[in-house]
């Protein structure tokens, strides 16, 4: 079991003592940084020239700032109302003030967009890595300290723990430092417990074992900090009905946060809830007439009968949104042949005589093994109470059935007395970490656990990528994906720019946007789309982001697929 600490002073002593004081510390992007025990290590580095500090991170947010007594009379009040009693991040406040120690070092592989262009710490130690990446560079670094916020819940009277709002980098690092924990290696794992952090399952889930340190007590359940949506615009609402009208229906979509990811949102709501205003309003934009033979191949306009399943890095509140609205309902399961006849309509969900002979035809063995039974009943094929052994299944009354599926006669004593009536375990969402308004915090943990279960939340490498040992099963579930991304430029010839000035300024990061347009040409059926406003102002000025050439490109021209700005749609 972790030592636990209810001081996260007593906390960063003990990691001194055991890792020395040159400290390689990992923290997650956004929400999911334990601020008070990232403070106290920033503190200390502050006070003792001899500690040395490297922070690995992404995404490190504040809220506005305000200058002199007239803004903070009229800041102040509004912070408190949307971010609450949120810790800030003593790091943060010195990197904008230019006063960051020498011992200290900040790299991010993501920055909180165009908040860091004029800060030149951020600038000369950003990462520019893809986002699957980002546990390889970071373990290679030398990483000795990995600290997040978890969440907590007791059952069965033990305690259980969650990465909750932030699996995607930790869960992949873990695995790869594990070999290295386990020669002996001195890392320092620590939980800091948070009672405003949902509580997540998949593979945040994590058992206790897994921390070395937990540091809990109520004065650090402070408010995570929670961005406010900002206000759509028409032109926003345009190139999300376009975004919407591109979607199909039993298909996969990830969307990314912003005005257009809540656009794209609003657009597959209205498609599916008023579908004749829906339709209307791209009748009014011509679309059809203008790019109907793109829309019809790639999407559809009518109501979601199978419904989308999300694969998305980024979890936002909108998913919520359409899991409300009926649009987020198709369910993925854990194993390829299962997922491969229900995306044929080979089975459905309800398990009946046809569905145990499809998965004969399907190569499940017969009889089956311990291994596909075990396989089978995290699907929900069979009753929790069931059990194998030798070539056979029993129910907690006794009863028994060959655990086969070769002849009729076997797939009804397995009906009658093992089976279940309908598929169950199944996923309406893998994501890999989650940021959003307040509101969106307390609606997850307010979603019963039946349903919370739903929403998995994982390493970045399983969400964002096709290649490891469950590659066949990512292409089973991932059928018909659209992957809408937003850029702030696009070339005539095709490429984005979406991370970078042309005079190698970083204005976010690349973050997961390469690996989204690359797994799209990878998986069959699948698209990338990425959406743009097609003018910017700055000053009373009006600029195109659609030019001829640009000095820096995120997305290589050879990688173009679908464009979509509030003119269209360009294929």
């Amino acid at each position: 079991m972790p030592r636990l600490f209810d001081d996260v002073a007593e906390c960063v002593e003990s990691t001194l003592a055991r890792v020395g004081p040159h400290i390689v510390l990992a923290l997650p992007l956004g929400v999911g940084k334990p601020n008070p025990l990232a403070n106290e290590f920033y503190r200390r580095a502050r006070r003792d020239p001899c500690i040395t500090l490297k922070i690995f991170t992404a995404l490190s947010l504040r809220a506005p700032a305000w200058h002199g007594e007239l803004e903070r009379r009229f800041v102040q009040p509004l912070a408190l109302r949307l971010f609450g009693n949120d810790v800030p991040l003593d790091y943060v406040r010195d990197l904008h003030a230019d006063c960051v120690p020498e011992n200290v070092e900040i790299v991010e592989f993501f920055l909180d967009p165009g908040a860091l262009l004029q800060v030149p710490h951020s600038q000369r130690h950003y990462l520019c890595a893809n986002y699957t990446h980002v546990a390889r560079t970071v373990a290679e670094q030398g990483v000795n300290v990995i600290a997040q916020l978890v969440a907590k819940r007791m059952f069965e009277g033990r305690a259980e723990f969650s990465l909750g709002s932030n699996p995607d980098v930790t869960v992949d690092l873990l695995d790869m430092l594990a070999p290295q924990r386990r020669q002996g290696r001195d890392v320092v794992v620590i939980g800091e417990v948070n009672r405003q952090m949902p509580f997540m399952f998949g593979p945040a889930a994590a058992a206790a074992a897994s921390f070395d340190f937990i540091v809990e007590h109520p004065r650090y359940d402070y408010d995570l900090f929670a961005p406010p949506n900002q206000p759509v615009g028409t032109l926003d609402y345009a190139i999300g009905m376009y975004g919407a009208r591109l979607i199909r229906d039993g298909g996969t979509l990830q969307l990314g946060i912003g005005e257009l990811g809540d656009a794209v949102t609003y657009g597959l709501q209205l498609r599916q809830q008023q579908n004749g205003e829906f339709c209307d309003i791209l009748r009014t934009l011509k679309a059809g007439e203008r790019f109907g033979a793109c829309l019809d191949a790639v999407g559809g306009d009518g109501a979601f009968e199978t419904g989308l399943y999300a694969c998305t890095e980024m979890f936002i509140d909108g998913f919520l949104d359409l899991y409300r609205s009926g649009v987020l309902r198709r369910q993925v399961y854990d194993d390829a042949r299962i997922q491969r006849l229900l995306n044929e309509g080979a089975i459905g969900e309800r398990i009946d005589e046809p569905f145990l002979a499809a998965l004969r035809n399907a190569g499940f063995g017969s009889p089956l093994d311990a291994e596909e039974f075990a396989q089978l009943m995290r699907c929900g094929v069979f009753r929790r109470d069931c059990r194998y052994s030798n070539g056979r299944i029993e129910n907690a009354e006794g009863a028994s059935a060959a655990a086969r599926l070769d002849s009729s006669a076997a797939r009804g004593e397995l009906l009658a007395h093992c089976a279940a009536r309908q598929l169950s375990g199944g996923t309406l969402l893998h994501g890999a970490f989650l940021v959003g308004p307040r509101g969106f915090y307390a609606a997850l943990r307010d979603l019963p656990e039946s349903e919370r279960r739903r929403f998995r939340m994982g390493g970045v490498a399983f969400v964002n990528q096709l290649e490891g040992p469950d590659q066949a099963l990512k292409i089973a579930q991932r059928r018909h994906a659209r992957f809408i991304n937003t850029t702030m430029m696009a070339t005539l010839l095709g490429a984005a720019v979406s991370d970078g000035l042309a005079d190698g300024q970083v204005v976010s990061g690349v973050g997961g946007q390469y690996n989204s347009v690359a797994m799209a040409h990878s998986l069959p059926e699948a698209r990338s789309i990425l959406a743009l406003r097609s003018t910017r102002e700055k000053h009373g000025s009006v600029t195109s982001n659609i030019v001829w050439n640009y000095g820096n490109t995120t997305i290589p021209r050879h990688l173009r697929d679908v464009v979509v700005s509030e003119y269209g749609v360009a294929d």
